[in-house]
């Protein structure tokens, strides 16, 4: 027993170090994923420290170097609308793919309980028009969909767990129908790939955007000074 006991505690010191250096992507760049379109793409995620990597994507390679915390990030040349395309990670590690991505256009719809409300309703009480013809319709191959989870943070989070889908009737009829339509719109007139994100709720900018403008300055601490935050280091009492 007095052997086993160092074993077991060295058995899972390797399994933590062997997860700790597992080359991983945050969600937002998974399978079926849309990145957006002339603009550098900007890509990140976590390693062992120091690990070397390579990027590739289509026809770009890009070196990077993990940092004391095993955080890297790189950026892509901006890309034209196309797909699909593979995003493979090599180097220190496990290569890492990444399938089906496309570069179009990104857009984040976010709202309280309009822009939430499905293509399937929110009941037999609230349908949408033509509902059941719009969702049998939603095979849109060009649309790519990442719903977020109706949650709030008191800070901001590494990564968060949804995924991309393909837009079908199955993954549709959950969507946001305005980001829904918004985004076949778009797809159909510009003639590219579209990813709606959607993250439902009241959102607002960061407290430290809002503070560091100078024009929202005067607004945003007098704000925060009535909730009873900040007024310290505003010099308010």
């Amino acid at each position: 027993m007095k052997l086993l006991r160092p074993l077991l505690a060295l058995a899972l010191t390797s399994l933590s170090v062997a997860a700790h250096a597992e080359v991983r992507l945050p969600h937002i760049f998974s399978n079926h994923a849309v990145l957006q379109r002339d603009r550098p793409i900007h890509v990140w995620g976590w390693s062992a420290p120091g690990a070397h990597l390579l990027a590739h994507f289509h026809q770009q390679q890009v070196a990077t170097i993990a940092d004391a915390q095993g955080l890297w990030n790189l950026s892509l040349q901006p890309e034209t609308a196309g797909g699909p395309y593979l995003l493979t990670l090599t180097g220190d590690g496990a290569d890492v793919t990444v399938h089906d991505l496309l570069v179009g256009d990104v857009w984040i719809a976010s709202g309280q309980s309009n822009m939430e409300f499905p293509l399937q309703g929110f009941g037999p009480d609230t349908p949408l028009k033509n509902q059941a013809t719009e969702i049998a319709d939603a095979t849109q191959p060009r649309l790519r969909l990442l719903r977020l989870e109706h949650k709030s943070n008191d800070f901001p989070l590494a990564d968060q767990p949804s995924d991309w889908t393909l837009c079908t009737p199955d993954t549709a009829r959950n969507f946001s129908a305005i980001a829904y339509f918004y985004g076949r719109e778009i797809s159909q007139r510009e003639n590219v790939p579209v990813g709606p994100l959607t993250q439902p709720g009241e959102e607002h900018p960061p407290t430290p955007g809002l503070t560091r403008h100078p024009r929202l300055q005067p607004a945003a601490l007098a704000g925060l000074c009535k909730q009873g935050s900040l007024c310290r280091r505003a010099g308010k009492s």
